[in-house]
């Protein structure tokens, strides 16, 4: 029986912006517990991974559990990994920034454990060939990625117990975390990992066995409290380490000095398994998935890039952690957990764009028009013109070749924006809802309770009841002052289901020619588009045919005034230029990140001349005031996806759309004006 070199690299991490409940409850049942199960075993060794924002809330709010931390640093039986300071995901952020970040989160760990890291965590191990360099400039010694990284690199299945060198940089190693411990640490009975160990060890001398994964599967994770520490899983899985003398643990550092590289490797763009499959293979698939999480993204580098431009600007290191702060990974993309489908994890990310932002800005608050370029595919260096208008309270991004729509509303005193929105897709996992009657999470719990083998991936059921109804899906972007040209049989229904809407080019939703102005104190951003408006209930290629034979050529001019204060004019013209009259509902939609209980509910209102929302959470509100009455539908906007409790339905925001049934004949116009007055 050969040796058995086991590493285990535990990593533990909160978003910066998680609620300070969920910090508490992450501590106690499963950072503090486990450490603890740790202090009692001194002969068990491995690494551990505090993400920057958890290591502040720690520092702060339990300094004597740093005080254990580090001696267990003196006593060598840790050691702490470096990585990202915010948990990025290190290839979605500019080579400087990783760096930046990198360096942040070791001068944390020298400050409070006395400590320098050689190896990082690398957020969900997400690598990519360009990374090689910028942590061999930062003289890290190594990393952890998957299994799968070296099977992709063309490493056989028995050669996976050990480290490997970059190709090209001989300083620089990977180990391989094994899929199976993930799935049996500590979802079955310790023995079984022990067992796994055992065959190994039996086909080979000496291996170095890599275990790495987050510590919130020991505690956090639903049921794992009670039969990891409750059960004594934890403490059980220990004892059976040091009881078999062919298992040794070590950290990653020990192992690189004690054994050699088993060769170089050149590793592709990849991760692990399961979220290669949750991105079809690639991490910028998310991108092209949920483009509200690559709006968030290409803010995000536009940021980066003014920081970048701006070196000598006062409140640039200021400007750079509110930078950092928003490249936290866990919005950017979706798997088991929420994700980009948390709306509060999404609005931390534009918090901090606002204030990073709003700290390059300084005193310098006057109001100004400009088109500005987002990166339209970051790696291409391709760019998108944007209109931005800003003054003292607000500023709106607008964009011409989207319905002439804005995007983006950001609140400055409160670092909001007024548009987080999310649009409803299908989803793989919504087939459950098809095939699962009920969830199985009493029977979860009952196998704890009979103190039998649990496994998590079983507990990711159907969380609710009646969720079928929510199954609706929007073939468009849920941005705010789409304009829309509907069949007079159009009714509320239609819109919660989203078949109102013609998205094709040549629609309302088409590109809107724009000019933009200054006049005294106000912004102006005037766009027109000519359309064919073809009504009808019926969709087909995401066209509305409103019943007419022919089309009618309608003439829209649609004004957005930023004025003065937190204050926003819209003003819609709209002329029949065909030769024939045109029966059809025009409408305005707009789309609210606001949690207003009196619109949870789908709403019908006639002659609306003001509506009010006021969040329940920030006390924002926004107040709709119109020249004329015009009618209102509106309802409160949930996606159906998976949480860590399973799969249920989460609130995004209020739709409101504002319409009027019209019958213009042959030149004749109609004109509809909207004031929105934001404030809190």
């Amino acid at each position: 029986m050969g040796q058995i070199n086991f590493l285990m690299g535990l990593h533990c991490h909160q978003p910066v912006d998680n609620f300070k409940s969920v910090f508490e409850e992450a501590y106690n049942k499963s950072y503090e517990p486990f450490l603890s199960v740790l202090e009692r075993h001194p002969r068990i060794k491995l690494s551990l991974h505090y993400s920057g924002s958890l290591l502040d809330w720690i520092v702060e709010n339990k300094p004597d559990f740093v005080k254990r931390i580090k001696k267990l640093i003196e006593k060598e039986q840790i050691e702490i990994l470096g990585g990202g300071y915010f948990e990025p995901i290190l290839p979605m952020v500019p080579a400087d920034d990783a760096k930046g970040q990198i360096g942040m989160l070791t001068r944390a760990i020298e400050k409070h454990f006395g400590y320098k890291p050689s190896g990082i965590w690398l957020t969900e191990r997400v690598w990519d060939p360009a990374l090689t360099s910028v942590l061999d400039e930062l003289d890290i010694k190594y990393t952890i990625v998957d299994e799968f990284h070296l099977k992709q690199a063309g490493i056989k299945n028995d050669k996976v117990f050990g480290h490997y060198s970059m190709e090209g940089f001989d300083d620089f190693s990977v180990f391989a975390s094994i899929k199976k411990l993930r799935y049996t640490m500590p979802f079955r009975e310790p023995h079984v990992t022990i067992d796994f160990l055992k065959e190994i060890s039996k086909r080979q001398k000496t291996s170095l066995v890599t275990f790495g994964d987050d510590c919130e599967k020991f505690g956090l994770w639903p049921h794992t409290y009670d039969w990891v520490y409750k059960k004594g899983w934890l403490e059980k899985f220990f004892g059976l380490l040091e009881e078999n003398d062919f298992i040794r643990t070590l950290t990653f550092s020990e192992a690189l000095r004690e054994y050699r590289s088993m060769g170089q490797v050149e590793i592709p763009h990849s991760s692990y398994p399961e979220m290669i499959q949750w991105c079809n293979g690639s991490f910028d698939n998310f991108f092209k998935k949920y483009g509200e999480s690559d709006l968030m993204r290409k803010r995000m580098l536009y940021i980066s890039r003014k920081l970048k431009d701006l070196k000598e600007k006062k409140n640039i290191e200021e400007a750079r952690k509110e930078l950092y702060k928003s490249q936290a990974s866990c919005a950017y993309w979706h798997g088991i957990f929420g994700g980009i489908y948390t709306p509060y994890l999404r609005q931390g990310v534009y918090k901090h764009l606002i204030k990073s932002e709003e700290a390059l800005q300084g005193n310098d608050k006057d109001a100004e028009i400009e088109m500005i370029s987002f990166p339209s595919n970051p790696k291409k260096n391709d760019k998108k013109n944007i209109i931005c208008a800003r003054n003292k309270f607000l500023t709106l991004f607008i964009d011409p070749d989207y319905a002439g729509s804005i995007f983006e509303i950001d609140y400055k005193p409160l670092s909001y924006n007024l548009i987080n929105t999310m649009s409803r897709r299908y989803e793989p996992y919504h087939e459950k809802l098809k095939k699962r009657k009920k969830t199985g999470i009493k029977a979860l719990k009952k196998k704890v309770d009979n103190n039998e083998t649990i496994d998590l991936y079983e507990v990711l059921g159907v969380r609710e009841r009646n969720l079928k109804k929510f199954l609706n899906y929007d073939p468009y972007r849920k941005f705010s002052v789409f304009c829309h040209a509907m069949d007079p049989k159009t009714s509320l229904g239609d819109f919660i289901k989203s078949t109102h809407a013609d998205t094709s080019e040549s629609s309302f939703f088409g590109s809107y020619t724009h000019q933009v102005e200054r006049k005294n104190d106000s912004l102006s951003i005037n766009l027109k588009k000519d359309t064919n408006v073809y009504p009808a209930r019926r969709r087909s290629s995401n066209r509305v045919h409103i019943g007419q034979e022919e089309g009618r050529l309608l003439r829209l001019n649609k004004c957005i005034i930023l004025e003065k204060d937190a204050e926003i004019l819209i003003k819609l013209d709209l002329e029949n230029i065909s030769t024939k009259t045109a029966k059809f509902i025009f409408g305005i939609e707009f789309n609210w990140s606001i949690a207003d209980d009196a619109f949870m509910r789908p709403r019908r209102q006639k002659g609306v001349r003001e509506i009010a929302l006021l969040d329940k959470f920030c006390g924002l509100k926004i107040n709709h005031i119109f020249e004329k009455p015009v009618n209102a539908w509106s309802f409160p906007v949930y996606t159906l996806n998976e949480t860590e409790k399973g799969l249920g339905k989460t609130f995004q925001e209020i739709s409101l759309l504002f319409h009027k049934k019209l019958l213009l004949k042959s030149k004749q116009k109609y004109s509809l004006a909207t004031r929105v007055r934001i404030s809190g």
